[in-house]
């Protein structure tokens, strides 16, 4: 075997580094956003939790994950960041290691806690259906035992409806939760469509 052919079989063997330029750039594509360490507990879920969903999209290895992410920190986010690596180098994190300092950092015990009490207590009130369903599917994250079949999150979410959607829906708890929004929503529209009246809890309209 001479040498040329050694090091063509090198060059093939040779794994393929993703362009990191680039990998920035389909980040931003697929809709990844900078952190800058001032978002609410909902927000900081929301990030670590779209960047976990872009990084399978992209296919990328452990150090990358950690690099994008942090490339994407700005603000107080960043100084943050710059002081976990004062005495410990950056590539020595690894991705789950980034994710259990940024999760003490900005999702500490008490605040999950905070918002799980949250998603129990979540009540529509002045909110429109879809306003609701957004804080419901929001906070949900914080509880996911707690709607772990589909009867449970259907029953949770009619439970926290006002008083003359939720007798209406008791006799949908088995629909898919989709299905289950959907109705509601069509309900509020046809309260709306009739300005002043009341229905009753458990009336019969045309909406079935």
């Amino acid at each position: 075997v001479n040498q040329t052919q050694v090091d063509a079989t090198e060059v093939i063997r040779a794994p393929t580094q993703p362009n990191f330029a680039m990998v920035c750039k389909n980040y931003t594509t697929l809709g990844g956003k900078i952190f800058r360490g001032t978002e609410s507990l909902v927000g900081v879920q929301a990030w670590i939790r779209s960047c976990e969903k872009i990084f399978k999209g992209l296919r990328l290895d452990d150090e990358h994950k950690r690099l994008l992410a942090s490339w994407n920190l700005e603000g107080a986010a960043a100084i943050w960041w710059d002081a976990q690596t004062a005495n410990t180098p950056e590539e020595n994190f690894t991705w789950p290691m980034f994710k259990e300092a940024f999760e003490g950092q900005y999702l500490p015990a008490t605040g999950r806690t905070r918002m799980y009490r949250d998603f129990i207590d979540l009540k529509q009130e002045s909110m429109s259906v879809a306003e609701y369903e957004n804080q419901f599917n929001a906070l949900s994250i914080f509880g996911p035992e707690l709607i772990n079949t589909l009867l449970k999150k259907n029953e949770m979410f009619v439970a926290g409806l006002r008083d003359n959607l939720q007798g209406r829906m008791m006799g949908h708890l088995k629909d898919p939760f989709v299905e289950l929004v959907d109705l509601a929503l069509r309900y509020e529209a046809l309260d709306t469509k009739k300005p002043g009246a009341r229905i009753q809890t458990g009336e019969t309209s045309g909406v079935n």
